[in-house]
């Protein structure tokens, strides 16, 4: 027993020996060799202030107060590190040895302040500087390595609690902070691989960052190294893993990045939250990759997949800073891309949308923000299989867009639409408010699922082509028709028309044949409009079917839907297209159910018309037959003024007679 109380004794008389032996560390000397060694590793000057105290919990080595690291020769920016508190770690067994070995800095609520130069050097470009005594005498005493060259500094411990950064670059003339800093990370080897954990808050939204170097002081110093990030701002997260340089900027390597919360990565950025529409990005956005940094400030993406909501899109893409805006060039493709959302509904060009652009209601009264077409110039070329557009479905799709200071011009190649395809130009412009004009052909339409589409219509079964070219501007989609002008022509093929038996009508003289099992069937439908104001105007409409025929004008009020329409269908003709029943038929009211009624009245006034010019002929010709037998004269019948040929048949007949009689009187000659 009492040898188990004389061993406690020597432990104890040990311990106290040792934490009595760390307070006779020279502190202040500590102090100074630290910062030779720092001056001579970086070429900055570390200053120390405050007091020196020794300590030896939590980290066994001194504390200093009021601790600056000098800036670069060029900045004017204050110190480049400064904390009002730094604990300096030291190792225990070259204590023992009488050598002083940092092991660890902690610093507390520390003022870093980063910069970048005009010319593009970095104030964190640290490099050692020879100790002019240890070149020339080969004696200079630092830290007890005289005569050799000083070791590379590392460190088991590198902590910032509470720290504020600051980083200032003066070519682009930005500056960001960065507050609640905490950064833990160790040096081993400075010529070997670092991993880091920072945190803090910046533009208000707080983040977290891990970073894998390759090689620390080489990429401090600006070489381009070996990086693995992964940085994460509330919901979003974006990882690389690639080469990365600071001095210049550049990088390349693997980008995943899950943007779905873009408020935080907005707020990281200092920008709004941009809005985007549905299917462009409203509710995720996610971004794979090979991405390239180039020195020259250029950015590309191969091998890109971008996700925007349930949109995938593949990529291929180059960004360059133009003189005022970006300038993107990509190549995209997608299976199906739905950007219904741009117009608040679900397309049909594929017929079978329900449509509801013509019901009733007029046309939904939808904001046309074109102010995105602003952002960026570009020159893109998509490749869809399925493009909806909320108006229309197109199935498939190559177009190609090029955006030049707002106004977007889209040259379609190739699209199918309504069992149809789709080939021309829409350009939109949103220069001065929003303008946009369409001239597209739509050959082989299956007309019935376009007008369901566009005018909320079914009754109209067959194929056609409809050709048109129409301007128009506003920012919101009924000002927009409203204000529509142009040209365009519809020709349709053999169909039919549901609803209205127009043979019946004119057979019958009967206005009932109107209903769901009723229909006219038709060979041939042409015809050409202009539009002007928002309303179209057809003066020429020609209607072919084997037991009508007709023609036809009127006016469709586009912005109203409102149809104003008068045809004049002939029943029966005879094979020269003479003969017949004919009655007006007035088309009137709503587009998606008009009125259509008989024009009975307009027919008997015709048909008086008719009666009358028929008997003003039979008096016409009773009137020259009678000048004939009676006067000897001929008279055109259908001249328009029977009288004035009268009287001038007349006195045709008199000159003859009287010249007749005249060279009887002279002898016959």
């Amino acid at each position: 027993m009492r040898w188990i109380v004389r061993l406690v004794s020597v432990v104890v008389t040990l311990a106290i020996l040792a934490v009595a032996a760390v307070w006779l560390i020279p502190a202040k000397s500590v102090a100074d060799i630290a910062a030779k060694q720092f001056e001579a590793r970086t070429g900055r000057a570390l200053t120390i202030g405050g007091s020196v105290v020794p300590q030896v919990w939590p980290v066994l080595g001194v504390v200093a107060g009021d601790v600056s690291i000098a800036n670069a020769a060029w900045s004017d920016q204050g110190p480049m590190f400064h904390a009002d508190k730094l604990e300096i770690g030291l190792d225990a067994a070259s204590l023992i040895s009488g050598e002083v070995r940092v092991t660890a800095l902690i610093a507390a609520a520390p003022e870093i302040v980063l910069e970048r130069a005009a010319d593009g050097r970095g104030n964190w470009e640290l490099g050692p500087v020879a100790l002019a005594a240890t070149a020339e005498t080969g004696s200079g005493d630092v830290a007890s390595g005289a005569g050799t060259a000083l070791p590379p500094l590392s460190l088991d411990r590198l902590e910032v609690t509470g720290g504020r950064v600051t980083y200032l670059d003066h070519g682009a003339g930005t500056r960001v902070a960065l507050t609640d800093i905490a950064l833990k990370t160790a040096v081993p080897d400075p010529a070997g691989p670092v991993d880091l954990d920072l945190s803090g808050v910046m533009n208000g939204q707080a983040f977290t960052l891990d970073a894998d170097i390759g090689a620390m002081m080489a990429f401090l110093s600006g070489q381009t190294e070996a990086v693995t990030l992964a940085l994460q701002a509330g919901a979003a997260q974006v990882a690389f893993d690639g080469r990365l340089g600071l001095v210049p900027l550049a990088a390349e390597g693997q980008v995943e990045a899950d943007l779905a919360d873009l408020t935080a990565i907005s707020a990281l950025a200092g920008v709004d939250r941009p809005a985007l529409p549905p299917g462009l990005g409203a509710r995720s956005v996610t971004v794979t990759g090979k991405a390239i940094l180039t020195p020259e400030g250029s950015a590309h993406l191969r091998g890109g997949t971008i996700g925007l909501d349930d949109n995938v899109l593949t990529v291929e893409a180059d960004v360059t800073q133009g003189a005022e805006r970006p300038k993107i060039a990509a190549l995209v493709s997608a299976q199906r891309l739905d950007l219904s959302g741009l117009t608040g509904g679900s397309g049909g060009g594929g017929g079978s949308g329900g449509g509801n652009g013509g019901a009733a209601g007029g046309w939904p009264d939808v904001a046309i923000d074109a102010s995105g077409l602003g952002a960026t110039d570009a020159q893109i070329t998509l490749t869809t299989d399925e493009l909806d557009l909320g108006l229309m479905t197109l199935t498939p799709l190559q177009a190609y867009m090029e955006l030049d200071r707002a106004r977007a011009v889209v040259d379609i190649s190739r699209a199918g639409a309504y069992g149809g395809t789709v080939s021309g130009q829409v350009i939109a412009n949103a220069r001065e408010g929003f303008s946009t004009r369409a001239n597209l052909a739509l050959e082989d339409m299956d007309m019935q699922a376009l007008l369901r589409q566009f005018a909320g219509f079914d009754r109209l079964l067959a194929r056609g082509t409809l050709r048109f070219n129409l301007l128009g501007s506003g920012t919101r989609l009924p000002d927009l028709v409203r204000s529509l002008s142009g040209e365009g022509s519809l020709a349709l093929g053999q169909g039919e028309f549901r609803g209205l038996d127009l043979a019946g009508m004119l057979i019958n003289l009967d206005p009932s044949y109107v209903g769901p099992e009723d229909k006219t069937i038709f060979d041939k439908v042409t015809a050409s409009f202009a539009v002007q104001g928002g309303v179209l105007q057809n003066d020429d409409l020609t209607f072919a079917a084997p037991l009508v025929t007709a023609t036809g004008a009127g006016k469709v009020d586009l912005h109203r839907q409102w149809i104003d329409y008068r045809i004049k269908p002939v029943a029966l003709p005879d094979a020269d297209g003479t003969g017949g029943v004919m009655v007006p038929l007035i088309i009137k009211g709503p587009w998606n159910s008009p009125d259509l009624k008989l024009d009975v009245e307009a027919l008997a006034k015709e048909r008086l018309a008719e009666e009358q010019a028929k008997l003003e002929q039979k008096a016409k010709e009773e009137l020259a037959k009678k000048a004939a037998e009676e006067l000897g004269v001929t008279i055109d019948p259908n001249a328009e003024d029977l009288e004035k040929a009268a009287r001038d048949a007349l006195e045709q007949k008199l000159q003859e007679e009287a010249a007749k009689a005249l060279q009887d009187l002279l002898g016959g000659n």
